[in-house]
C-alpha cells in the first residue's frame, strides 16, 4: 500500500490542489479495506505474514505459547481495533475532513489491523482442513492442547471470524466509496442502512471474538458440554412435527370420494331395475348383508392401522425426549467444580464423536421421524425394518457416548455418583424407550401383513 499524502506535513500550494489530496487519500483507504477483506478470503493463500509465530507447524511448545498470544493479545486487540472503525467511518465528518486527519487515524488503524491479522492468520494456517472423508486422530491423546480436536477447532472458528471480518471491511470501502457520489435522500438512506449494517456485523464480531477466547480458555468438557446446548433445541422440531401426525391421526375427517358419491347417486337413479334383480336372483338381502360385513372390516382395518400409527408415534416421541433429557442434564454435569485435570485422556476421534453427538442423533431422528410421518405412504415392512436399523444406530451411538463417559469424563469429576447413578436410571428408561419404539414397528408390519391375507376391499369391490 502506497504511502498516502499528507495534507499536514504537506500543505498544497493552492486551493485547487487540496481536493486532489483528499481523494487520493480515501482511495488508498478504500484499497486498504479491500486488501484487508482479501486477506481474510484468501485465509490460507499468499499473504505476508509476520515471523512470531511462523514456527509453531510442527512444535508443540511453540504452540501452546502461540494459543497463549492468541487469546492474550490478538484477539483482544481485535476486538478493540474494529470497535474504533464506528467511530472514525462517519460520512458526514469525513466530508469535512479537509485536512486529511481522519482519514490518517483510518489509515493507521488499516496498518493495525492489517499486522494483527497476518499474525493470526499465519498462526492457524499451521492447521490445514482435514477432509471429510478422513477421521480424527485416535493416537493423540497425550498431546493436550495440540491435538487435532483442539487444533482444528480453533481453525474452523478463525475461518468463521474471517468470513465475519469480511462483511465489516466490505461495508468499510463502501462507506469510503460512497464519499465520491452527491449528497442525495437516496444516497443518504443507502448510507444509514450500510451504518446500520457495519454496527451490526462489528456486534456480531466482537460476540464471536469473545466465544473464541472463552473457548481457548475452557477445558475441553466445558467445550463439549457447550455445544451440546447449542445442539438440543434441534429435537425440538421433531418432537412438533409427531405430536402434529398424532393430532392429524386421532382428528382426522372422513370425506367421502368423489367417485364413491357419484356411484351412489347412479344407484339412486337406478334402483327400480336393481331392486328387480336382486329379487329374481332372490340374493338381494344376503348380498346387503355381506356388503355391511365388509364394510365393517375395513373400518376395523383402517381403526387398527391408525392406532398403529398413533402408538408409533408415541413410542418415537419418548426416544426423543429421553434424548433431548439426555444432553440436557450431561450439558450441566461439573459445572460448579473445577476438573481434577487440565485435559481429558480422550483422543481427538473420541473427544469429536462426544461433540457431534447431538447433531449425530438428531440427524438420524431426523430420518426416523420421516418414516414415521410417511408410514401411511410407504410399505409397511420395509418401514418396520428401516426404523429398526434407524432406532439400533441411535442406541449404539448412546453406548459409545455413555461409555466415553464413564471412562473418560467421571473421573475428572470431584463427585462423580450422582452423575453415574443417574445416567443409569436414564439409560434403563432409554432401552425401554427405544424397544417399545421398535415392537411398535413390527406390530404395523404385523398388522398389514394379516390384512393383506384376505383383503376385505377385494370382496367389497369384486362385482363392481
Amino acid at each position: 500500500m502506497g504511502e498516502p499524502t499528507d495534507p499536514i506535513s504537506s500543505p498544497p500550494k493552492s486551493n485547487k490542489s487540496r481536493p486532489k489530496s483528499i481523494h487520493q487519500q480515501r482511495g488508498c483507504v478504500y484499497q486498504a479495506f479491500r486488501k484487508l477483506n482479501t486477506k481474510c478470503e484468501i485465509y490460507n493463500g499468499p499473504w505476508n505474514p509476520s515471523d512470531s509465530i511462523s514456527s509453531v507447524k510442527t512444535n508443540q511448545k511453540d504452540w501452546k505459547a502461540g494459543l497463549n498470544q492468541l487469546q492474550s493479545h490478538n484477539l483482544p486487540l481485535l476486538r478493540q481495533q474494529i470497535s474504533t472503525l464506528p467511530k472514525l467511518l462517519v460520512p458526514s465528518e469525513l466530508r469535512k475532513d479537509d485536512d486529511g486527519s481522519k482519514l490518517q487515524r483510518i489509515t493507521d488503524i488499516q496498518s493495525e489491523l492489517d499486522q494483527n491479522l497476518d499474525q493470526i492468520i499465519s498462526f492457524t494456517s499451521a492447521v490445514r482442513t482435514r477432509s471429510i472423508f478422513s477421521s480424527a486422530q485416535t493416537d493423540d491423546n497425550h498431546r493436550k492442547e495440540f491435538k487435532e480436536f483442539i487444533r482444528h477447532g480453533l481453525c474452523s472458528r478463525i475461518k468463521y471470524l474471517n468470513d465475519e471480518l469480511c462483511s465489516i471491511f466490505n461495508c468499510c470501502s463502501g462507506t469510503i466509496r460512497e464519499l465520491k457520489k452527491p449528497v442525495s435522500p437516496s444516497n443518504r438512506v443507502r448510507r444509514l442502512n450500510r451504518r446500520r449494517r457495519m454496527i451490526h456485523d462489528i456486534t456480531a464480531t466482537k460476540k464471536s471474538i469473545n466465544q473464541l477466547i472463552k473457548w481457548l480458555t475452557n477445558h475441553e468438557i466445558t467445550n463439549i458440554q457447550e455445544k451440546w446446548k447449542k445442539d438440543i433445541p434441534y429435537f425440538n422440531h421433531k418432537l412438533t412435527r409427531l405430536k402434529k401426525l398424532i393430532n392429524q391421526t386421532i382428528d382426522y375427517p372422513e370425506v367421502e370420494d368423489e367417485d364413491e358419491n357419484k356411484n351412489k347417486n347412479e344407484d339412486e337413479d337406478d334402483g327400480v331395475d336393481d331392486g328387480d334383480e336382486a329379487g329374481a336372483d332372490g340374493d338381494g338381502d344376503e348380498d346387503d348383508g355381506d356388503g355391511d360385513e365388509s364394510e365393517n372390516q375395513i373400518d376395523e382395518l383402517f381403526s387398527g392401522h391408525n392406532e398403529a400409527v398413533i402408538s408409533l408415534a408415541q413410542s418415537a416421541i419418548a426416544v426423543i425426549k429421553l434424548s433431548r433429557l439426555f444432553f440436557k442434564r450431561m450439558s450441566k454435569i461439573g459445572l460448579n467444580q473445577a476438573p481434577l485435570k487440565p485435559f481429558t485422556d480422550m483422543n481427538s476421534y473420541q473427544l469429536e464423536t462426544l461433540t457431534d453427538s447431538p447433531s449425530w442423533i438428531s440427524y438420524n431422528i431426523c430420518l426416523f421421524v420421516s418414516i414415521v410421518t410417511d408410514v401411511n405412504e410407504t410399505d409397511e415392512a420395509e418401514t418396520a425394518e428401516t426404523l429398526t436399523q434407524s432406532v439400533q444406530k441411535i442406541v449404539h451411538r448412546v453406548d459409545s457416548i455413555i461409555l466415553l463417559l464413564f471412562v473418560y469424563v467421571f473421573p475428572l469429576l470431584p463427585s462423580p455418583n450422582h452423575a453415574r447413578n443417574y445416567l443409569v436410571t436414564w439409560n434403563n428408561l432409554f432401552l425401554t424407550a427405544t424397544q417399545n419404539c421398535i415392537r411398535a414397528a413390527q406390530f404395523l408390519k404385523t398388522l398389514s401383513s394379516s390384512s393383506s391375507l384376505v383383503d376385505p376391499l377385494d370382496d367389497t369391490f369384486s362385482d363392481l
